[in-house]
């Protein structure tokens, strides 16, 4: 009875109602996008307004809430299971001496249907997916908490930037953390994009201007070529930030190629 109150306590706050149906309303995912998340989305330097209403927008539409569904995040429910559920998400235990310890992985990287089904409803709608990576530790006298989460998708709008988005989902598990009372310096958060990438897949490198030409000729590369080059020439083209119309800088279709890589 202890352990199931600890984990109420910790998680409870957590909860968060994705749809109207009753299988969503018991779950958990403050990683999904919502309409409450406007000003806070608006209120990050690296995000524009036109990809917070563009995102907000896109989340609202049934097809594409129903293509995000298999990707909840149902912690609570894991956790502490209903007598008729059987959960192999989290492990726990419990001792007076080290107090109560928790560990939770999901992963959704061998769901490659439903990723296809959401990728394809996303960009029917006009968004883009975008794939992150959560590792999340809690560390006090009472609770050890180890969450990972591998591959989880978000559907935002064609303006928004993998870097803006990513920034935002730590800001908003943070916030969802100390809504439980738990001290800033017990947290260890890390959100980053998933290291996974098709090979064929283009990017914008550079325009070079042509002579004869009144317009400079738009340089594309796929990653299979980047991931074949050094590290010194990777970090230069991964931390490019300017893409065109078109095509998208390496760091948001490259993933892989730009694994480990940042703008700082």
């Amino acid at each position: 009875m202890f352990k199931k109150t600890i984990l109420l306590f910790l998680f409870c706050q957590m909860a968060k109602a994705a749809a109207n149906d009753g299988e969503l309303q018991n779950g958990i995912n403050p990683l999904s996008i919502s309409p409450e998340d406007i000003d806070a989305l608006v209120g990050l330097d690296d995000i524009s307004e036109q990809c917070a209403n563009g995102t907000i927008a896109l989340n609202l539409i049934e097809d594409v809430q129903d293509a995000l569904t298999p990707f909840y995040v149902g912690i609570l429910e894991s956790i502490i299971p209903s007598p008729n559920t059987d959960s192999d998400a989290c492990d726990s235990d419990f001792s007076f001496t080290e107090g109560l310890k928790v560990s939770c992985r999901f992963d959704f990287s061998a769901m490659t249907v439903e990723h296809t089904q959401l990728k394809n409803t996303c960009e029917d709608a006009g968004g883009k997916v975008f794939l992150f990576d959560l590792d999340l530790s809690i560390d006090t006298v009472i609770l050890d908490v180890s969450l990972v989460v591998s591959q989880f998708p978000l559907c935002i709008d064609q303006d928004c930037d993998i870097d803006g988005i990513g920034a935002f989902e730590e800001k908003k598990v943070v916030e969802v953390v100390e809504q439980a009372n738990v001290a800033d310096n017990a947290v260890n958060l890390r959100i980053t994009p998933t290291c996974v990438e098709q090979g064929s897949t283009r990017f914008f490198l550079k325009k070079k201007t042509i002579e004869g030409r009144t317009r400079k000729k738009i340089i594309k590369k796929k990653c299979e070529w980047l991931e074949m080059k050094s590290d010194t020439k990777k970090d230069k083209i991964c931390k490019k930030t300017k893409p065109t119309k078109r095509f998208k800088r390496a760091r948001e279709v490259c993933p892989e190629s730009c694994c480990g890589i940042t703008l700082e």
